[in-house]
Parts: structure tokens; sequence; C-alpha cells
């Protein structure tokens, strides 16, 4: 594809997860999981869609075509089961033949000091490894907090991936500093930025 200076990204299509979704609305057998923030009480759910609509906007000025998993609130396959849920996320992405998928995750820990950056990619796709070292560095910088890098991870939504996938546990809602700055929409930008 042609891509001039102001739109780097023309002709690139990049799938988009926000992780989750109606956390607040379904029980523990349809539901696939997420954090909450310790201060705030705010969902993991709602912060990643934050995150991602804001991500939508940076890639599409920068010529990106984006393919979003869910742009509400809510679960993206209404009734399925959590393996639907999983399911529909990577197949998305491959249906629409899109170049990159990307999805947005927040992290939480036992100790509330924990607060780092880390990035998986699907194992066995070595493809993947630099965009998911490149956010990981990006990210951290960007936030400011220390870097665990990128690792392989066997998570099924990267399993199903047929492109560079990357799955993006980019701070800890579970410390309390953390959690507040995620409540913030300029961080959220900052974040979004970074990615």
């Amino acid at each position: 594809a042609y891509a001039t200076a102001h739109k780097p990204l023309e002709g690139i299509r990049i799938c988009i997860d926000p992780g989750h979704g109606g956390q607040e609305k379904w029980d523990k057998i349809l539901y696939t999981g997420g954090t909450r923030g310790v201060v705030t009480r705010q969902t993991e759910s709602d912060v990643n869609l934050r995150v991602a609509l804001i991500l939508r906007h940076y890639l599409e000025a920068a010529g990106a075509d984006v393919v979003m998993t869910r742009t509400t609130d809510e679960r993206c396959t209404n009734c399925g089961t959590k393996q639907d849920e999983l399911d529909y996320r990577p197949n998305l992405a491959n249906s629409t033949d899109s170049d990159l998928f990307i999805s947005i995750h927040h992290n939480e820990a036992p100790n509330a000091s924990a607060n780092y950056t880390l990035v998986f990619y699907p194992e066995g796709m070595a493809a993947a490894a630099p965009l998911a070292d490149n956010i990981a560095s990006a990210v951290s910088r960007y936030l400011g907090l220390p870097c665990a890098g990128a690792k392989p991870g066997a998570y099924r939504i990267l399993k199903k991936a047929t492109m560079p996938a990357a799955l993006v546990e980019a701070s800890f809602m579970s410390n309390p500093d953390e959690d507040l700055r995620l409540a913030s929409l300029a961080y959220n930008k900052l974040e979004a930025k970074a990615i």
C-alpha cells in the first residue's frame, strides 16, 4: 500500500479489542473476567474501552482502517458462552483480513505496589514479537512505568489470531495511584497514544 507522511498507516487494517466487556451486567457463568479499580471501583472493561476508542481515533487519523470488537460496554456475543466470547474477537480480526490484532487490558496483583507494563504475543509467532516489544516499551515510556517487556502467551484470543497480535497489559488497577490515574481521560489518551 502507498502511504504518505500524513497518513503513515494508509492501507493497514487494525483490529482493536477492548478486553472483557459488560463487566457490571453478566454473571460468572458468562463473564470473561476483568479487574476493578481498588480506589475508584471502575471496571477494567470500561477503562479498556475508553483507551480503545481513543486509540481508534489516533489510528484512523494516521490513515488506518480500524475494526473494533466492541464499541460499548457490552459483551461482543450477547448471550454466547465464555468460549464464544473469546473466540469472537480473533475470529473478527481473521474474517476482516486485519493486518494486526491488538487487545487492550489492565492488570491486577495481590501486591498493591505492583505496577508495570507487559505485552503478550502468540506463542510460536515470532513475527508478533517486535510488535509486542514496541508497544511494551512505548507504553512504559509514555506512562513512566517499569517495562516487563514482551512475552509469548498462551491466551485463547492470541492462539486463534492468524496475524501478528498483541495483548497489552498496560498497567495495574490494583495499584491505588494507578487506578486514580486511569480514571483520567488525559491519562487514557496518553496510553492510547503510546499504543
